[in-house]
């Protein structure tokens, strides 16, 4: 279930029509995209988010070892975006990492993130 912010209230709010299941962590070793196509975006807009998805794709899934250390994939300031089982986009912000396991015994990293998700039909359509 995603919590979102209604910005007309300004308080939290349970979208019950979606959900955002598709992070999984596999014993530590690996995150997976189990539903939907997920990417890294250059920016925060919603356009810029639903073209990194295209852009710059996750795939299914990213292996510990590519996400420790400095070369790693995903860092504090990433903006990781996908889509949900209720066709709405997600943004998520990195704003933490924190390291598990040993460099010869990597784990997938806890990550704190900012959500932003915005239903599609609510989006302009891009001009042609």
């Amino acid at each position: 279930m995603i919590v979102a912010v209604d910005l007309d209230k300004n308080v939290p709010v349970k979208d019950k029509t979606t959900s955002i299941e598709e992070l999984q962590t596999v014993v530590g070793k690996s995150i997976g995209f189990k539903w939907g196509d997920f990417g890294k975006s250059e920016g925060a807009t919603p356009q810029q988010c639903a073209q990194g998805i295209i852009e710059h794709p996750l795939g299914d899934g990213l292996d510990a070892l590519y996400l420790n250390g400095p070369d790693s994939l995903l860092v504090k300031g990433d903006i990781l975006c996908g889509t949900t089982s209720g066709k709405n986009l997600a943004m998520m912000k990195i704003t933490q990492v924190q390291p598990y396991g040993t460099r010869d015994d990597p784990k997938v990293p806890g990550y704190t993130a900012e959500l932003t998700l915005w239903k599609t039909d609510s989006l302009p359509t891009p001009a042609n």
